[in-house]
């Protein structure tokens, strides 16, 4: 979209919120969820579930106001023009001020809403349905010292990365392993389309319109393939939802947790499998030149080495969880007020270097990498780790009752985990909380062992 277009689209964006905060708001709204209600013991289990979504839609919107509702519209539209270039000039004053208005939005904003414990509980609910604060500082406390040790472990072992080829690698032969990829992974292409951008994302129109959206990576074809995957992930879980429940609350996913879970699960646990790495390294050396004498056992290396990285969506699996503690961190010190916007950078930049042994070098790589504070997200980041966890989980599984899946998937052919992941996880939609899916998935509630096992095993054997 055009710069100058921004502010018209902000008027579009402001209109569109009212009339929606408007309608659910309405009497007509709450009377007919009233006499919905007051017949639940007659209707099914996914009507119920319907009614339960809805009142909850209905109470968290009235509990805004209508000026809360234009600010944070006007707001973002903003924002998405400060942020932009801030990021692009790497100079965190250009997005200050806004992002000081943003963090007053969100602290009136749980303060509507209402917490029992802590302000940032009313902010996470909205992306990871009944988990609170506490829940996510006890699942770091666990992973964060974990994870440290782990690196250090790795680090002594495998002093030097094992790191690619160096590029360039070339959009056109990015390009042309993409069908392939998906292909192999399951992801309907007939369902769904890949577009460009400068920040990934998955977007699902209706149950037959899912759109990914990747940027090619001139440097480190891994790294976009890593993108592809993750992003094809997310597009997976939306082409499993229930089709006979479209456009209802029931069919919908239930958190982002879980719709991490399915990406990651798709990046890591089966692109990154050396029997997935067998399946895919010919298509890497008929593309680029500079694979033509890699092994399949050093292409699974290079896969799972760790590295330097100050960028989230480009660093290490195992790194990744750190990059999302820091942000967890920050958006409690500048929720609760223990951080002023002005000295983000700073504590930002101390807080990287005590995590990960070297520095941020400038804004862009730092406090203003990620596009989430611009659009009034907080609470959102703590939903990644998750999904890394749920992935681990749920693999280990899978591969438990699915015992020819490695034979599969060095025939780039997947369809046997898509279906076991349509089958337990993506047709239940929203009729089960994280948690209580986890349970009937797994048999026990959400455990990091499983995820700090796995990195074990295939970063350290």
């Amino acid at each position: 979209m055009p710069s100058a277009a921004m502010p018209q689209r902000t008027s579009h964006m402001v209109y569109l919120s009212q009339k929606i905060h408007e309608f659910t708001c309405s009497n007509e709204f709450a009377d007919a969820l009233n006499a919905a209600e007051a017949e639940n013991n007659k209707l099914s289990d996914v009507e119920q579930c319907n009614l339960r979504f809805i009142r909850r839609l209905f109470d968290n919107e009235n509990a805004m106001t209508s000026e809360w509702v234009k600010q944070f519209a006007e707001q973002r539209g903003k924002n998405s023009s400060s942020w932009k270039k801030a990021r692009a000039e790497s100079d965190f004053s250009l997005f200050q001020k806004d992002l000081e208005k943003t963090i007053q939005l969100q602290r009136e904003r749980a303060e509507l809403l209402g917490y029992e414990d802590h302000i940032y509980d009313a902010l996470h609910d909205k992306f990871e349905i009944g988990s609170k604060t506490a829940d996510v500082q006890r699942l770091f406390a666990t992973l964060a010292p974990a994870t440290s040790d782990l690196l250090a472990e790795i680090k002594d072992i495998y002093p030097e990365p094992i790191a690619p080829p160096p590029g360039p690698y070339s959009e056109q032969g990015q390009i042309n392993i993409t069908d392939a990829i998906l292909a192999s992974i399951g992801f309907n292409t007939e369902r769904g389309t890949l577009g460009t951008t400068v920040h990934p994302f998955c977007s699902r129109i209706d149950g037959d319109d899912t759109r990914l959206a990747i940027c090619y990576v001139e440097d480190n074809a891994l790294i976009y393939i890593g993108l592809l995957m993750h992003e094809a992930g997310h597009g997976i879980y939306n082409q499993g939802l229930p089709e006979k429940l479209l456009n209802q609350p029931a069919g919908d996913a239930i958190s982002l947790g879980i719709h991490e879970s399915q990406s990651r699960l798709f990046e890591n646990y089966v692109g990154r499998s050396k029997a997935y790495c067998t399946w895919l390294l010919p298509f890497m050396q008929k593309q680029f030149p500079q694979y033509k004498d890699v092994d399949v056992d050093t292409f699974t290396k290079m896969r799972n080495s760790v590295h330097e990285c100050r960028i989230r969506t480009a660093s290490d699996e195992i790194s990744y969880n750190l990059h999302i503690i820091l942000r967890f961190e920050m958006e409690l010190a500048l929720i609760s007020g223990e951080l002023n916007v002005a000295d983000l950078p700073a504590a930002w930049n101390k807080r990287f270097e005590e995590l990960f042994g070297y520095a941020v070098r400038n804004d862009a790589e730092g406090c203003l990498q990620d596009v989430h504070w611009s659009m009034g997200a907080f609470g959102y980041f703590p939903t990644y780790t998750m999904g890394n966890c749920y992935a681990a989980q749920f693999f280990h599984y899978a591969k438990r009752n699915l015992p020819k899946l490695d034979e599969d998937m060095a025939k780039g052919d997947c369809s046997s985990l898509v279906k076991w992941l349509n089958k337990n996880i993506h047709q239940h939609g929203s009729r089960y909380m994280p948690n209580e899916l986890c349970i009937k998935v797994t048999g026990e509630h959400l455990n990091p062992t499983y995820l700090l096992n796995s990195l074990r095993v295939r970063y350290l054997n």
